[in-house]
């Protein structure tokens, strides 16, 4: 099993350039692209499973899920065939900045980080 830490950076890597904020943005700011619905093409995992994963990891690392909106669930082909989803956690409003979370899951192993916001 190969540690999601590299795709975490490259992630990371790519909110960060977009803006953080606009990873958590409201009606009207930046926003993301569309997210992933179904099982995507080459995926090994379907959406609701990932889901399932996510929710399971997150409330183990002590997040209560009725806190937050239901996750924005992207997926991500990136190099070398790496298959990588990622999903976005808002708090429900109001919320102070940094509340919101992310959870990558390999779609090859299914192994999942929950990384906190900031």
């Amino acid at each position: 099993m190969r540690p999601l830490y590299p795709y975490a950076q490259v992630i990371l890597g790519m909110v960060f350039a977009c803006g953080w904020p606009a990873a958590f943005a409201q009606p009207g700011e930046h926003a993301l692209p569309p997210e992933t619905q179904g099982t995507p093409t080459g995926a090994a995992l379907s959406r609701d499973t990932v889901i399932s994963l996510a929710d399971t990891a997150a409330s183990k690392g002590g997040y209560t899920l009725l806190k937050y909106q239901r996750p924005h669930v992207y997926f991500n082909f990136m190099k070398g065939d790496t298959r990588l989803w990622t999903l976005f956690y808002e708090g429900i409003q109001p919320t102070p900045p940094g509340s919101g979370f992310m959870v990558l899951v390999d779609d090859r192993t299914g192994f999942v980080k929950v990384i906190p916001g900031e």
